[in-house]
């Protein structure tokens, strides 16, 4: 059996790196929660499919963490227990954290490039957002290159950041009904998309919470590859709002996740 990659105690932050995740945005995910959180309080690793299929972790995690690639891949690695496990970690005290395709898979349903060659249209089982997680937001996405990257203005507390969107989505809510149990909480908004749909929600599930992002507040500056050429033409938006997006991230970490943050590290560098 497979063991945990890192040794797990009591409020480990686990980001899930399997099937589904894309290498880089899994890399930058676990460096950006190691240069923020106070690592004396909470251990930081990847998490496998196999290891959230078991169920030791769940006692041990404050948070659990899926980051950009495509849900598709977590849904066929995870199978109906591992995504079991998550919901019932969460429902019983525990927190997720899902950006980009980590938001899609986290909501009830979702649309992806809708009518377009690379749809992906459907229900999913998690469902701590109870909506549409709908998308790309912003046109132009490929799976094989940056050329839909898109420096994205997001409202939070009133302050306007540029964020780094690659095919994220916004989030439509359904209908409210007397028989909803989720509530949900609009942290960020589209600035320039019609009616200025929700970037990020904060959904309580049970006596736990999500956080959903379409946007990568945890990416930052120094995870960027300066030498793409579709980041060059926007890296400039990055670094004038890099102490913004900094701000954000850790904002959602420690009010909304109740998670420790610490000393922002010196080591900026991607692993």
């Amino acid at each position: 059996m497979q063991r945990a990659r890192f040794p797990l105690r009591m409020s480990s932050i686990l980001v899930y790196c399997g099937k589904g995740s894309r290498e880089g945005s899994t890399s930058s995910f676990l460096q950006s929660l190691r240069e923020t959180v106070d690592l004396s309080v909470h251990g930081v690793g990847f998490i496998s499919a196999d290891e959230v299929k078991e169920d030791h972790w769940m006692s041990q995690a404050k948070v659990i963490c899926f980051g950009g690639g495509y849900d598709l891949g977590f849904i066929e690695s995870l199978g109906p227990s591992g995504m079991q496990n998550i919901r019932k970690f969460v429902s019983g005290g525990g927190s997720y954290l899902g950006i980009c395709a980590g938001a899609y898979f986290a909501c009830d349903s979702i649309e992806f490039d809708m009518n377009g060659p690379l749809e992906v249209v459907g229900k999913r089982s998690l469902k701590f957002y109870t909506g549409k997680c709908i998308g790309p937001a912003f046109q132009g996405f490929d799976y094989n290159s940056r050329r839909g990257v898109h420096a994205v203005p997001v409202i939070y507390q009133n302050m306007e950041v540029q964020t780094y969107l690659e095919g994220g989505g916004y989030f439509m809510p359904e209908c409210q009904s007397s028989s909803q149990t989720h509530t949900t909480e609009v942290l960020g908004q589209y600035k320039t998309l019609e009616n200025t749909p929700a970037a990020i929600v904060k959904c309580q599930v049970g006596q736990g919470t999500a956080i959903l992002s379409g946007v990568h507040i945890e990416f930052s500056l120094d995870c960027l590859d300066h030498e793409d050429k579709y980041i060059q033409k926007i890296l400039p938006h990055f670094i004038a709002h890099e102490a913004k997006r900094r701000f954000v991230f850790k904002d959602v970490l420690s009010r909304h996740l109740g998670i420790t943050c610490g000393i922002v590290s010196t080591d900026n560098s991607c692993p």
